[in-house]
C-alpha cells in the first residue's frame, strides 16, 4: 500500500492540472480584435511634443473619441508604407491600448489615416516604443 503522502501530492497534482486545463486563459486590459484594422502607414519617428489636458479632451470627444486624451507631434525618421511626410500628428492617450507618448522618445508607430486630423493608432495595431527618451 502507497503511503498516505504520495497520495496526497497525487490528488494535489491532479487538481491543479484540472484548474490549469480548465481555467481560460486571461485576457490582458487591452481586448484587441483578432487580425485588428487594416494599417495605412508605417514609420519610426521622434515626439517632438505632446499637448494634453482639458482643451485636448474636449476636442478629441467632440471627434468621438472619449478615451483618447493626448496628441503628439512626431518627427519621421525612417519611413515604411504610406506618403511620405516630415511631421505626423498621432493621438494618444491614457487608456489600456493607447501609447502614451513619451517628448523625445522613438516610436515603431503603425497608424490609420482618418483624413481629417491626426493619426490613429495603438497598441493593437503594434504601435510601441523603441527606447528610452534622453533626460
Amino acid at each position: 500500500m502507497a503511503c498516505p503522502g504520495i497520495w496526497r501530492a497525487i490528488v494535489v497534482g491532479a487538481l491543479a492540472l484540472s484548474v490549469v486545463t480548465a481555467s481560460p486563459p486571461p485576457a490582458s486590459a487591452c481586448a484587441c480584435a483578432a487580425g485588428g484594422p487594416n494599417i495605412d502607414l508605417a514609420f519610426v519617428g521622434r515626439v517632438v511634443a505632446v499637448v494634453e489636458g482639458r482643451w485636448v479632451q474636449r476636442r478629441l470627444r467632440r471627434n468621438n473619441r472619449p478615451f483618447d486624451s493626448s496628441v503628439a507631434l512626431v518627427a519621421v525618421d525612417n519611413f515604411r508604407p504610406g506618403p511620405w511626410r516630415p511631421f505626423y500628428t498621432v493621438v494618444g492617450g491614457t487608456s489600456d491600448c493607447a501609447i502614451s507618448f513619451v517628448p523625445g522618445a522613438t516610436y515603431l508607430i503603425y497608424a490609420q489615416e482618418r483624413g481629417y486630423g491626426p493619426l490613429d493608432t495603438s497598441v493593437c495595431l503594434g504601435t510601441r516604443q523603441m527606447d528610452i527618451a534622453p533626460e
